[in-house]
């Protein structure tokens, strides 16, 4: 037998007859359900790179989610901005090119102004995958949209293949790995690197 829910008024009048259908508005429930748990510890005025490995488009229904309602407002943060210069600052003070809407599978650097111990916590749904990821020629920032570690190898992984075309990457503590280094790399989930290429490339991840 088929669970059923009865709904009743303060005056205890069933308002729902068998069989009928009680609509809650636009509210959608993920099948899975996932939290993105990203750490800063840092020491002065610094600022990390980071991407997500969950849907961000999940935490506000029908409309973008927003710097704040992905990052929120946290002591010190002073600021979130893409590689494309679009910046939004906590104090609400206005931009040339104000960042409105966090995307999947992008980096964004978070600006803090003085030592911190931040925690975010960001819930969303498992991304789609495969998930392709475009590297530009040049210089570029690198996201890892999986929950896991991702070893830069050329014959195994997202980067099968490619590693000719990398010519350095460095990490959030300031380290930059270039030739045979790179094979050391590991990749940690939800950072974002700074990456320089001699030509564009596909990456595509399969792994979650």
């Amino acid at each position: 037998m088929a669970n059923s829910i009865s709904l009743t008024d303060l005056d205890e009048t069933i308002i729902n007859p068998s069989g009928s259908t009680i609509h809650f508005g636009n509210v959608s429930f993920p099948a899975e359900t996932l939290t993105h748990l990203i750490k800063f510890n840092g020491r002065g005025n610094f600022s990390r790179l980071v991407s997500t490995y969950v849907d961000v488009n999940d935490l506000t229904s029908g409309s973008s989610p927003t710097p704040e309602s992905v990052f929120g407002n946290h002591i010190n943060l002073v600021s979130i901005r893409n590689k494309e210069g679009d910046i939004w600052f906590s104090d609400g003070s206005t931009a040339i090119s104000a960042l409105n809407t966090i995307l999947n599978n992008t980096v964004y650097s978070l600006q803090f102004s003085a030592t911190t111990n931040a925690r975010f916590e960001i819930i969303g749904s498992k991304l789609d995958y495969p998930i392709n990821v475009v590297v530009p020629l040049g210089d570029s920032w690198l996201p890892v949209p999986v929950s896991v570690d991702v070893k830069i190898n050329n014959s195994i992984g997202p980067f099968k293949g490619l590693l000719s075309s990398i010519v350095s990457i460095i990490d959030n503590g300031g380290r930059m790995y270039e030739d045979t280094e790179l094979t050391s790399v590991v990749l940690k989930p939800g950072e974002g690197y700074y990456v320089r290429t001699s030509q564009p490339f596909t990456l595509t991840f399969n792994l979650w």
